[in-house]
């Protein structure tokens, strides 16, 4: 419709009469019923000076939680939900007017590898107990095994954040509050956890150089040292949570999926924690949660060629060799 951007379209019911006039939101229901003999009681109760707002309240309140009802009716909401985000995704992709952060491409591949990559470090080290002292024997035991698996958890956690940044410009489609925060909160988290993971390193570094007794007493004697990245080992607890209402208000996850996604909350933080049934269920959980709208991300635009992919493929390899050398080399 000119002069009108899509997404607004998609934000009301309109009417275009003969004329050219539009009639928007609940004064189409009016429009149509006025004429429909059978429906001259609703019309009066529509029009009526004390009913009125009670209408338009109802229309507003239906309108709002369209794509809810649709789940509820197992009317597939995440399509439904999906054709008004289509407006502004095509604007991400190419049909528009350009690329969004993170994109398609990086936001759908860290739904769908940094999941696993979270899930498999998860479950490789849940055979060793909980507390520091027993992950910190493990790695003296189990070096390899170890590594692999605190390496393979903080990667996955640090591809969390292109995945929360694409769940939250969903979700802010139909709930901006609940994105904002949650993603906000959610992403404040990924700080310590990542801060945690430094301190996980320099520990199995301390068995490594020194001993198993030093290693432990040294993170004994420090554990409760204040860091200011403690403050935000909090924040990712109600990001989950807000991010998970949120995917559930907006339609963009249905019910059973919000609330996996929102197990995510339950997953320990700290300093050299181990696994429990707990944790497993929770990234089991983001991976149920996620995975599927990684796929459906990535199927949200045209198709690369085969070209255009080993392109980004061998570019993304070199690159990463690159950034392992440069690390490597301090």
């Amino acid at each position: 419709m000119p002069g009108l951007a899509p997404e607004d379209l998609l934000s009301d019911l309109r009417l275009v009469l003969a004329d050219g006039r539009q009639i928007t939101g609940a004064d189409v229901y009016r429009h149509v019923m006025r004429r429909i003999w059978w429906a001259s009681p609703l019309y009066l109760f529509a029009i009526a000076p004390l009913s009125r707002g009670v209408f338009d309240w109802g229309y507003r309140t239906f309108a709002a939680n369209r794509y809810r009802i649709s789940s509820a009716c197992h009317l597939e909401p995440e399509r439904t939900a999906g054709l008004q985000g289509q407006a502004r995704d095509d604007r991400g992709s190419s049909h528009g007017e350009g690329p969004w952060f993170p994109g398609r491409w990086v936001g759908g591949v860290a739904m769908i590898l940094g999941r696993l990559l979270l899930l498999i470090g998860v479950v490789s080290r849940i055979q060793f107990p909980f507390f520091f002292p027993a992950q910190l024997a493990a790695f003296k035991e189990h070096p390899t095994l170890i590594v692999a698996s605190y390496s393979l958890f903080a990667a996955g956690n640090v591809l969390m954040w292109p995945a929360i940044a694409t769940l939250a410009r969903l979700i802010s489609v139909r709930q901006p509050g609940w994105a904002l925060w949650g993603g906000t909160l959610a992403i404040f988290g990924l700080f310590a956890r990542t801060f945690h993971a430094g301190v996980d390193h320099l520990a199995f570094q301390l068995v490594r150089v020194q001993n198993l007794d030093l290693a432990t007493k040294a993170v004994a004697d420090s554990y409760g040292a204040f860091h200011i990245f403690h403050s935000l080992s909090g924040a990712i607890l109600f990001g989950w949570v807000l991010l998970a209402i949120g995917a559930y208000r907006s339609g963009t996850l249905g019910l059973l999926r919000s609330v996996a996604l929102g197990l995510m909350s339950a997953l320990m933080m700290g300093v050299l924690k181990g696994s429990t049934a707990v944790s497993v269920i929770a990234t089991a959980g983001l991976c149920a949660a996620l995975v599927p709208l990684g796929i459906k991300v990535l199927r949200d635009g045209p198709v690369p060629s085969s070209r255009a992919i080993l392109g980004w493929s061998l570019l993304v390899i070199g690159l990463g060799i690159l950034l392992f050398f440069l690390g490597e080399a301090g």
